[in-house]
């Protein structure tokens, strides 16, 4: 439950001041094996289509942070571990490992020397910190210095081809990338703000943002880079971690506030909504927060 309850707490109340944004209207049509989605919003009109299958494969795997599957992955790992071991190995030291309130609890008793008993606890608790890394990789999570948290970076990657043709609805013939990522903006910040403590703590992947039609910062924030990713490859993005609230940059022309990360300077953006801030501006409430991690997306 720890590792829920920092994520709640770093993530739980990113939402930027507004309402919802005026003159927007959304409609969905199953057409054979896919969903066409419908918009209107400043006036301009757009529609898409996405493969049900893949919405219903994002569906399965948005939801909140998996505490009991991890703390089962983890003591099953031990246990295999355990039994794997020689006979006179199991004789002369035993392995017991149980599950309390989604902790690992081990209990090893040694027929011999103390240091035997230790030094099996030693490679037990590495086995199950290493089933630990495994799973959170395997279900798009990582550890940020004790934090579990979506692996937002490796999720904008994963994403961009899956969300093209969206991009491909808002894009213009000859675009710069400024122009498009404004655009792009402008539609995910539109999107109905989800608080993620009023939602059970769930995560939205990208395709599940689109077909609910609702998520929270860090969902939308990967929607909005992944839509930057495919269009334009070329373009430098980055995920700035405050308490409470994640804001991204990318690094193209225009005004505004700039933060420095790796040598590059990226013009800000705040992809939570339902505010409808511009490219290079923050919410007052993030002006001036210590930025506590950062990331650049590969």
């Amino acid at each position: 439950m720890r590792g829920r309850a920092l994520l709640l707490a770093a993530l739980g109340a990113c939402a930027t001041a507004s309402a919802f944004a005026e003159g927007r209207s959304r409609a969905t049509e199953d057409v054979g094996d896919a969903r066409r989605y419908s918009y209107t919003l400043d006036g301009d009109a757009i529609s898409f289509e996405l493969p049900l299958a893949a919405i219903a494969a994002d569906l399965a795997l948005s939801g909140a942070h998996p505490v009991s599957a991890l703390a089962e992955a983890r003591a099953d790992a031990v246990r295999v571990w355990a039994d794997a071991r020689s006979p006179s190995e199991r004789a002369a030291v035993s392995v017991n490992v149980t599950i309390d309130g989604g902790k690992i609890k081990y209990k090893v008793l040694s027929t011999g020397d103390a240091g035997s008993a230790d030094a099996t606890l030693a490679v037990a608790q590495k086995v199950s910190a290493d089933a630990r890394a495994a799973f959170l990789q395997a279900h798009g999570y990582e550890d940020a210095n004790g934090l579990i948290r979506p692996a937002h970076a490796t999720l904008v990657a994963e994403y961009a081809p899956l969300v093209k043709p969206l991009a491909d609805a808002l894009s213009r013939p000859l675009e710069e990338p400024e122009a498009f990522a404004a655009r792009a903006l402008s539609f995910v910040q539109a999107i109905p703000y989800e608080r993620r403590s009023e939602a059970g703590d769930t995560y939205r992947r990208p395709l599940a943002i689109l077909d609910g039609d609702r998520g929270d910062c860090d969902s939308k924030a990967v929607l909005y880079l992944a839509l930057v990713r495919v269009e334009f490859p070329e373009v430098s993005t980055a995920l700035f971690y405050i308490p409470g609230h994640l804001y991204v940059g990318l690094e193209i022309p225009g005004d505004g506030t700039r933060v420095s990360l790796d040598g590059r300077g990226y013009l800000v953006a705040e992809p939570a909504g339902p505010g409808r801030l511009p490219l290079g501006q923050l919410d007052d409430r993030h002006v001036d927060v210590p930025i506590v991690d950062a990331r650049a997306v590969r």
